[in-house]
Parts: C-alpha cells; sequence; structure tokens
C-alpha cells in the first residue's frame, strides 16, 4: 500500500498535466478559446474521440496524434496500477 499511493499520485499527476499541456497546445496552434482546448484535449485523451470541437489544421492534427499517444501510455500505467492494488 505505502508503494501504491506514490505511484498512483504519479500517473495522475502525469495525466493532469497532461491534460493541461493539451490545452495550452490547443490554444496555441488553433487559437482556440481556453474551454474548447481543455474538453478536446480531455475526450483526446481519454479516447472517447466523439469528433472534433472545431475543424484542425495538419499541426493540429498531428499535436493530437502525439497527446493521444502520450495518453494512451499514462493511461495503461494508471490501470496497471489499479489492477495491482486489486490483485
Amino acid at each position: 500500500m505505502r508503494v501504491f499511493i506514490p505511484r498512483f499520485l504519479g500517473a495522475l499527476l502525469y495525466l493532469i498535466g497532461l491534460t493541461l499541456v493539451g490545452a495550452l497546445g490547443y490554444t496555441l496552434i488553433e487559437g482556440w478559446r481556453i474551454h474548447d482546448a481543455l474538453y478536446m484535449s480531455v475526450i483526446t485523451i481519454t479516447a472517447v474521440g466523439y469528433s472534433e470541437v472545431l475543424p484542425l489544421s495538419e499541426t493540429g492534427r498531428d499535436f493530437t496524434m502525439a497527446l493521444l499517444a502520450a495518453a494512451i501510455t499514462g493511461i495503461g500505467v494508471w490501470f496497471a496500477l489499479i489492477t495491482s492494488f486489486i490483485v
């Protein structure tokens, strides 16, 4: 239990930081309002794939692919930690 909590919090902080980096990226790359950028980050990171908030530029699509790759890794670690705690 003592080992689990710092690792879980680290993974959670990683995902929160990634969400903020994603929102900042969409704001800077696409010029979106922060609310739209944050929403796009959350649906990308959670791999919901609802659809783009607004049309993306080529640079925005590249940023989305990188954000998704980083997010899948982070969510995989988070789920692995939860699984190891349960088992």
